[in-house]
């Protein structure tokens, strides 16, 4: 996953509330706005080949975290 926030980072589009490689004056925003301090960062399916060369698939829905932080930062327009 570090890489992932590296990276992510490096491109001007850092996770939210991601503390080391975040914005950290949008974070505590949106932390203020929801007191969710978790790291925005989901898969909602995830796909590979096993040991025997069969494909595994997992899928995992969105929490309710997820859903509140979302609609608080649909309407934020970051100016640069």
């Amino acid at each position: 996953m570090h890489q992932i926030r590296v990276q992510s980072s490096n491109l001007n589009h850092p996770i939210v509330n991601d503390k080391k490689y975040g914005l950290f004056d949008l974070n505590k925003f949106i932390f203020s706005k929801t007191s969710i301090g978790r790291l925005a960062l989901h898969a909602a399916s995830i796909s590979f080949k096993d040991i025997n060369n069969q494909v595994v698939c997992y899928e995992a829905p969105k929490n309710h975290e997820f859903d509140i932080l979302l609609s608080e930062v649909s309407d934020l327009t970051i100016k640069s």
